[in-house]
């Protein structure tokens, strides 16, 4: 099926997400992954796994300390790729017009802090094996290496470790149709939940709350291309640890 036939079906809302959400890989659910990641899930804090000894003077208690192997093993690959931030060249033909293209594209992407930017997702993929960054505008007045415009660029990267979930949907072809992500935010003190899809084309926002689900946004994307990058791995870092 074509995105654009699930996109423009009558279906119910709910239909629609559920054959958005199909996603032809998985990693393992980071619900999984934080018991490892995060320390205060290892099993000796807790004395059901690790018993304090019972002695005749009374109850020994024994001595817990976590180790962070596996967050440590993340925050190294992390810092080997990007903590010397990775440069971009640029050839240029000495033409002044394609310099000048280099200097706006290098300006959104420091104003946009996008070296810190880098070791977020390093950390969002090496632990949770998942994360996804979205391109927008705002439509705002800025300038970018003295070049004034209209429209503002900004990110935002998503992953599982901020409880957002992430689908991409990929055709028979292996090239991705459409990118969703669902995440939560706090409206008017109540809590709602977000789907936005990104395609091609379009991207449409839908969000549910007490009143079950509406759509709130449906917008073009004029560059014909999905304004996102979606990052993948099988296995966190630590995948070969012993036991």
């Amino acid at each position: 099926m074509k995105i654009e036939d699930i996109l423009n079906s009558s279906s119910e809302i709910s239909v629609i997400i559920s054959q958005l959400k199909q996603k032809s890989f998985s990693p393992r659910p980071w619900s999984d992954l934080v018991k490892e990641y995060d320390t205060k899930y290892h099993p000796v804090n807790f004395s059901s796994s690790y018993r304090d000894k019972v002695t005749k003077g009374g109850i020994e208690e024994v001595t817990r300390v976590s180790l962070a192997w596996q967050k440590l093993a993340v925050k190294r690959m992390t810092e080997l790729i990007f903590a010397t931030p990775p440069k971009r060249i640029y050839d240029t033909h000495d033409n002044e017009q394609e310099q000048k293209v280099a200097d706006i594209i290098e300006d959104i992407l420091n104003r946009n802090r996008y070296d810190s930017l880098n070791l977020t997702r390093g950390v969002n993929l090496f632990a949770s094996c998942e994360s996804a960054t979205i391109w927008y505008g705002q439509e705002t007045q800025s300038t970018y290496a003295n070049e004034k415009t209209d429209i503002k660029l900004r990110c935002a990267t998503f992953s599982p470790m901020d409880n957002a979930e992430i689908y991409p949907l990929f055709d028979e072809y292996n090239d991705l149709i459409a990118l969703s992500i669902s995440y939560k935010r706090i409206v008017n003190e109540n809590e709602v939940l977000y789907f936005d899809t990104y395609t091609q084309n379009l991207h449409i926002r839908w969000k549910e709350d007490v009143g079950g689900w509406a759509e709130e946004l449906r917008e073009p994307i004029k560059i014909g291309k999905i304004n996102g990058v979606y990052i993948v791995r099988k296995e966190p870092i630590w995948e070969n640890e012993s036991k």
